[in-house]
């Protein structure tokens, strides 16, 4: 998901849809009520005054100055929870997977179905080196979801932490799952260069890589063909097969 691409576009929904229950909330409320929840006008005019500098700042794609706007905001509504989303958007397209993390997880405790956030976190601990918590937060996600994506996440994740055996029954669902096969996913070739393939390509081209692991070339060999054949440009399972074939 293009979380750069929503990040605007979250913000202003969020805005815009609690200023407009806010005030139906005023229309509807009770004179001795409105008194109570009277707005002040010098904090009214400072939310303003930094949701303007926000949104100046992300139309220069400043993430810095548009997150110091965003805490002051915080600090001004703090009812308005919604603005904590947006934070942890903000840090993620910063590259800031630990604050990301926790601020997230913080979003989380509030509202465990925010599926959105808890992909962030997943993907925030997967960059720290997190892999246990990454997987944990995946498995939540694919129980939510059941996105094949989420599923081959597990998998990957699995593999890092070398439950070989868990991984293959994971990639065993996967390729059984209609999805896998249109879905396509961005796969590391080396060199800081990616290649989109299907999902299923890929499942098989790690099942191979697993076989090669337990040493069970025949198996390997098989899995890498089976990539092949759904990609055939699949640069990662051609490399497989070629090592495969040249220590034979």
């Amino acid at each position: 998901m293009n979380y750069k691409l929503i990040l605007m576009c979250l913000f202003v929904f969020a805005v815009i849809s609690a200023d407009a229950q806010k005030k139906n909330k005023e229309e509807k409320a009770a004179p001795a009520v409105e008194m109570q929840t009277k707005v002040n006008p010098e904090n009214e005019k400072e939310y303003q005054y930094q949701r303007d500098i926000f949104v100046k700042a992300m139309g220069y794609y400043d993430y810095g100055i548009a997150t110091m706007a965003m805490y002051n905001m915080m600090m001004l509504k703090p009812e308005k929870k919604e603005l904590m989303d947006t934070l942890t958007l903000l840090y993620f397209n910063q590259g800031a997977h630990a604050q990301c993390k926790l601020v997230g997880e913080e979003i989380l405790a509030i509202n465990p179905q925010n599926v959105m956030i808890r992909e962030i976190v997943a993907i925030s601990e997967q960059s720290l080196g997190l892999y246990k918590d990454a997987l944990a937060e995946y498995e939540a996600l694919y129980a939510s979801t059941k996105d094949v994506f989420h599923l081959y996440q597990i998998a990957t994740l699995q593999y890092s932490l070398q439950r070989f055996g868990e991984c293959n029954i994971t990639l065993d669902a996967i390729l059984k799952d209609p999805q896998a096969s249109e879905k396509k996913i961005n796969i590391n070739t080396g060199q800081e260069l990616a290649q989109e393939v299907p999902i299923s390509s890929a499942s098989h081209n790690m099942k191979g890589v697993i076989a090669l692991e337990m040493n069970k070339k025949a198996e390997a060999a098989t899995h890498f063909q089976k990539a092949l054949e759904i990609s055939p440009s699949f640069t990662l399972a051609k490399s497989n097969i070629e090592k495969l074939n040249s220590t034979d």
